[in-house]
């Protein structure tokens, strides 16, 4: 029901159209089949008629070192990035200083920022143009403006999004138009989670590497130490599976298992591909997903990318999805072109391998752009969000704040309605090299299944986003009828709200309550009726 129109712009029409249609995605606002019920207008044109969100462009850059105004969405402050004068109107949101946010002039709403610009600063890192880089070749947060640092935790672009889901209702809303909106995980779950495990040794560590492993942790060292018995012995049992099984079974057991496929240097994985066989073999016969632990060596060659992936499905007897880099080095564009080149159907590395939070500022997946290409990419990208590294190494937390921190950016991913991706290394688990660590990972999944979250393998993350980009409808006729086309071969878990103050008067739809409505399986196209609440 949402078109995009776009001008001249300086951000570049393609990458402009393709960064509001990821906004609107991520709102669960559908796609017009034909004349939309309301347009979102950026750069220089003229404005088709009707119901209109007009947003600025061609506004001022971030200033690096100045804090940008922020946005208090329940209590989470939200940096608004590339601030613009709006209209007089009614105001329906300001920030925390006052200024207009979104404004209602007639038929069109105007943005008081703009949601292109800043969403694409988050998206596809042009924010971290400048910033220092790590040893592993890869932008060292601590590069960053301070308020760009201390809002990692928050999932700004998904925010941006209901800024913009607001202004879209309050449009059609003026034109006395229904706003569809999907709800985007399988049966209508308020989250998801990704579980998934990298996998970099095999074996159980010796005795100097459990030496160095207690020495080397100072606060919370209780937690992650050794017994002192298996020491004296150099050995311990190394048993991870068993306890990924017993942490994940009550999440439904869905996670993926990433796995190195060529060993290319001293930076690459503790085992060869014939030594990690057996692993790869047990871990699909327990359903979970097998992905390509791209080489440390191989982050921008596309063609070296695709033949790991090769040599991993033949191991694994069946397709490889998706990739991780090794040390996260597949983040970015450069890496990001590798994957593209390779074809796969996702990637899960623009993350922060020592900070908690969302280097996307996105808790939901996305495809990128490609700058070079002047075009957006054909994979998916799923973000992570809290990597065990992180928590313990870099950031040296005991189990309780390890735990902690964790659930927060949880409960900002289920605030959001979003996605929370969590790496915890096969290492650490029973027998590895950071034994306790698995502990937090258990409580984290026991707490997300608590919550009503959805564990999901990074493939069917992937395949929902793709399921939701393809969902179309057509705008009212003059009976009030939507008409919404789903994809061949949709799942019978399509959710929809019911749009606020309508209700259902008619239609092909299952499982009906008051606020929402769902789609029979096996179905492609079904038209609703809607009528105004009394």
């Amino acid at each position: 029901m949402i078109g995009v129109d776009v001008g001249d712009c300086r951000l570049g029409a393609a990458r402009a159209r393709h960064v509001l249609a990821e906004l609107a995605l991520m709102a669960g606002l559908p796609r017009a089949a034909g004349p939309p019920a309301a347009t979102l207008a950026y750069g220089r044109l003229e404005p088709r008629p009707g119901p209109k969100v007009v947003i600025p462009a061609e506004t001022e850059h971030v200033a690096r070192e100045v804090p940008p105004e922020v946005w208090r969405d329940r209590g989470v402050d939200v940096p608004i990035l590339y601030r613009a004068p709006t209209p007089r109107g009614e105001v329906l949101a300001r920030t925390v200083g006052g200024d207009p946010l979104v404004v209602r002039a007639g038929e069109a709403v105007h943005l008081g920022f703009d949601v292109a610009a800043a969403a694409d600063y988050y998206l596809n890192g042009r924010g971290e143009v400048g910033w220092p880089r790590d040893r592993c070749d890869r932008p060292a947060l601590a590069g960053a403006p301070p308020w760009r640092r201390e809002a990692v935790g928050v999932a700004v672009v998904n925010r941006y999004a209901k800024l913009l889901s607001l202004a879209v209702e309050a449009a059609c809303e003026a034109a006395a138009v229904p706003v569809l909106r999907f709800k985007y995980w399988p049966d209508g779950a308020s989250f998801a989670a990704a579980l998934s495990h990298d996998v970099d040794r095999l074996r159980a560590p010796k005795r100097r590497e459990m030496l160095r492993a207690c020495l080397r942790i100072s606060k919370g060292g209780a937690r992650a130490r050794y017994k002192f018995a298996d020491v004296l012995r150099g050995s311990v049992t190394f048993d991870p599976l068993a306890a990924i099984w017993e942490a994940e079974e009550g999440a439904g057991g869905a996670s993926t298992f990433f796995v190195g496929a060529s060993r290319r240097g001293p930076m690459d994985f503790a085992y060869d591909l014939d030594e990690v066989t057996p692993l790869i073999r047990e871990v699909a016969a327990r359903g979970r997903e097998v992905a390509l632990h791209g080489s440390f060596y191989t982050n921008a060659d596309g063609r070296a990318l695709a033949g790991e992936r090769d040599l991993l499905a033949r191991a694994a007897g069946g397709e490889v999805a998706g990739v991780r880099g090794h040390y996260l080095r597949l983040g970015g564009e450069a890496g990001w072109q590798a994957v593209e080149g390779a074809g796969f159907d996702y990637d899960a590395s623009f993350g922060f391998a020592g900070e908690v939070g969302w280097r996307s500022g996105a808790a939901l997946p996305y495809r990128p752009f490609d700058g070079a290409a002047d075009r957006a990419c054909g994979f998916v990208e799923i973000p992570p969000a809290v990597m065990d590294g992180a928590l313990f190494q870099y950031k040296r937390l005991g189990g309780d704040e390890a735990l902690a921190a964790a659930l927060r950016v949880v409960d900002e991913a289920a605030a959001c309605g979003g996605l929370c991706s969590l790496i915890w290394h096969y290492r650490a688990f029973r027998g590895g090299a950071f034994p306790a660590w698995g502990d937090v990972f258990a409580r984290a999944v026991s707490y997300i299944s608590e919550a009503g979250g959805r564990a999901l393998t990074h493939r069917e993350i992937a395949a929902r986003y793709r399921l939701n980009a393809a969902i179309v409808a057509q705008g009212l006729s003059k009976d009030g009828t939507v008409e919404i086309t789903l994809p061949p071969g949709a799942p019978g878990d399509v959710f929809f709200d019911v749009p606020t103050g309508w209700k259902v008067a008619g239609g092909d739809v299952l499982a009906l309550s008051s606020r929402s409505f769902k789609v029979r399986p096996g179905v492609r196209a079904l038209a609703v009726t809607f009528a105004r609440e009394r």
